[in-house]
């Protein structure tokens, strides 16, 4: 139950970073590689950081994991999981590559999972 609070948290707190800008710059703060910028994330992928590139895996897996935990959308859900973990962190990553080098991984990830819905 604590882990599915965690995720909660983590989904709200995804929801208001993107619901009100003045709250992402003034009160949220995104812990773990979310909070990086595109340019940052993709730089540290593509020069073989494998711990980094473990970590920025594990973030935005987690994020998308948020994102089917709490919407009662089972055809969301089963994209997901037939999509897989591989294609999930692709499709971010490149998203992030056509985005603005700036803009946050979080932005891109809570982007890339709207589009799929």
């Amino acid at each position: 139950m604590k882990t599915r609070n965690a995720i909660a948290g983590a989904a709200m707190l995804g929801a208001a970073f993107m619901a009100s800008p003045t709250l992402a710059s003034s009160y949220v703060i995104v812990m773990g590689f979310g909070g990086n910028s595109c340019g940052e994330v993709i730089k540290l992928v593509e020069n073989g950081n494998k711990n980094a590139t473990g970590q920025i895996a594990g973030w935005i897996l987690g994020y998308w994991s948020a994102a089917t935990a709490f919407v009662n959308d089972q055809s969301f859900t089963d994209k997901v999981k037939a999509a897989g973990a591989r294609k999930i962190f692709s499709l971010t990553l490149e998203q992030c590559r056509k985005a603005d080098p700036a803009t946050p991984l979080m932005v891109v990830t809570h982007q890339a999972i709207q589009a799929a819905r």
